[in-house]
């Protein structure tokens, strides 16, 4: 008596191809058109649900984060907004305005016969930055305007 063990080397993907080539020499071609037809449509409404179900998701979320943010000034439940904050990856920052006005005054030195005509306000750039040092406090200048520019003859 002799036992013989048998070895293969099929992969799966080299299963699924041979599973494939089965079926579609047990079947007629309306047959194979319709199992694509009907695996498309399976395939169509799991997009579908899953679009669904990443929307429900995404919902739950922004009502976790608004929920998040109007109760963390709660000092009761500050560590456990953190916590939950913290397991679903919400940033728990606001956003501030600051606006204030500034008045700047250059003086320049210009040639004699100098046309003043030909300063404009384009001529100049406006930057603003915090003396505040905080890395955990985001800068950005959305919005310098330079208004009521003239020009005066000293």
């Amino acid at each position: 008596m002799t036992n013989e063990t048998t070895v293969t080397t099929e992969t799966p993907v080299d299963t699924h191809k041979n599973n494939a080539v089965q079926f579609v020499n047990s079947r007629s071609m309306a047959d194979i058109i319709d199992h694509i037809s009907d695996q498309y449509k399976l395939l169509e409404n799991s997009k579908e649900y899953n679009k669904v179900i990443r929307t429900k998701l995404q919902e739950t979320v922004d009502t976790v984060t608004e929920f998040i943010k109007d109760n963390y000034d709660d000092g009761a439940t500050t560590d456990e907004i953190k916590e939950l904050a913290d397991e679903l990856d919400i940033e728990l920052s606001k956003e501030l305005t600051v606006s204030f006005t500034a008045n700047v005054e250059v003086t320049l030195t210009v040639p004699i016969g100098f046309d003043e005509d030909s300063i404009h306000d384009g001529m100049f750039s406006v930057s603003v930055e915090s003396n505040y040092r905080n890395d955990e406090i985001e800068w950005d200048n959305d919005s310098i305007e330079i208004d009521d520019f003239e020009v005066e003859e000293n």
